[in-house]
């Protein structure tokens, strides 16, 4: 070997080192960009640059799920590295020339990175990557799920009204690239854009929102100056887009985790939105006391699995067997909020998951044994837009 590859190459090894220790330490017992910030912390002698490449290269190793896991450790990261971000570091052109690959240093498509590794591995498709076996949600496409997970998602904002201008303008200073989707106010930036130091963000002129999300909020059938029950808010995104879409509607946000119930109020206060009141409840037990509803909202706990592409971890540390017990609970409280809906009013179920388990069964199973009949229900592809994939089903009550 040429002496002058040697100290890059011993630095190669060190980072490679540095890249199998944490993925061996981390037990997905917490998301791993937290687990990485604690990582760094403790390490801090690593530069940002540093930082940087590692964040890349172990989540990239995520990404690959459960896919050519007979590969040595090398081999695999190598293989997830190139298929998430083709060769585009020193770190990947050393590793596709030691071991073994040869593939070609050009900017390549994913199908076409794709290609170029089912040769290099003797594979045949990607299904290693989401490797789940339960059945998926209607109209849910396979391979282009899996593909999505090696993309990073894109970030999406919803412009609050009247505010267009001042966005666009401070977005268009920042030079960061814009494009309008099919949604109104909805745009869309690039993966990773850094918003939280905006003056429109601290003002409050827009919320950051996945595409996704606002797509079946964009579907909920309420009217103005109606009142609605947002069963299991979390940081309350959805109310947030029904205050700005009706602002005289009235809406109480409930979650049974008072520390979420922070986040949303930090918001309300940041986007001056009004009629909006919440309260600590565990919508599966319990109802708010002697109110009448035009509609309910239950974004219902789940897997999550339509967002694992922004939290790619959970593809190698999900157990399909929490899907019964999701399911047993999304039907508990399905159960519960529909006997606050009064005759000829709307119950509206949503979740952020591709399982028809965590979706269409627990609808199906509700309708079955209820007086509701449902109005509409699809899924929002999530690979379409490079965002989230969500379901929703409205519901109303005979």
């Amino acid at each position: 070997m040429n002496s002058d590859r040697k100290p890059a190459d011993s630095r190669h090894h060190l980072r490679l080192n540095v890249i199998g220790e944490v993925i061996a330490s981390y037990d997905g017992n917490q998301p791993l960009h937290r687990y990485l910030a604690s990582f760094f912390k403790s390490n801090p002698g690593f530069g940002s640059s540093d930082r940087k490449l590692y964040r890349r290269w172990i989540y990239a190793w995520f990404r690959l799920g459960k896919f050519a896991t007979h590969l040595d450790f090398n081999k695999r990261v190598f293989v997830a590295y190139f298929l998430v971000n083709g060769l585009n570091d020193e770190l990947s052109v050393f590793l596709n020339e030691s071991s073994g690959f040869q593939l070609p240093l050009e900017d390549l498509t994913l199908r076409e990175r794709t290609k170029l590794v089912h040769a290099a591995i003797t594979s045949t498709d990607l299904g290693g990557v989401f490797p789940f076996q339960s059945q998926l949600s209607m109209g849910m496409d396979r391979t282009m799920l899996a593909e999505s997970m090696l993309r990073q998602p894109n970030v999406f904002i919803r412009i609050k009204r009247g505010f267009e201008s001042k966005v666009q303008n401070e977005l268009n200073s920042k030079n960061i690239s814009i494009e309008k989707t099919d949604l109104e106010n909805c745009w869309m930036l690039p993966a990773a854009t850094n918003l939280q130091e905006l003056k429109s963000f601290s003002n409050g002129y827009f919320e950051v929102q996945d595409y996704g999300s606002q797509a079946v909020a964009n579907l909920v059938p309420a009217q103005q100056g109606e009142s609605w029950w947002d069963t299991c808010c979390g940081a309350g995104g959805k109310s947030l887009y029904l205050a700005d879409k009706f602002p005289g509607i009235k809406l109480l946000c409930t979650d049974k985790r008072e520390s979420i119930l922070v986040n949303l109020k930090e918001r309300v206060y940041r986007g001056k939105y009004r009629g909006l009141t919440s309260m600590v409840l565990d919508a599966s037990i319990d109802t708010p006391p002697a109110i009448q509803f035009n509609g309910v909202l239950v974004d219902a706990p789940c897997s999550g699995s339509g967002t694992w592409s922004r939290n790619p971890e959970n593809l190698v540390y999900f157990d399909e067997s929490q899907l019964a017990h999701n399911s047993k609970t999304q039907s508990a409280i399905l159960l519960n909020v529909s006997r606050t809906v009064s005759s000829g009013s709307f119950l509206v179920y949503m979740t952020c998951s591709v399982f028809a388990l965590e979706n269409e069964h627990v609808v199906s199973s509700f309708i079955q044994n209820s007086d509701y009949q449902l109005v509409e229900q699809r899924m929002v592809f999530g690979y379409d837009h490079g965002s989230d994939s969500l379901f929703i089903a409205v519901l109303r009550k005979k």
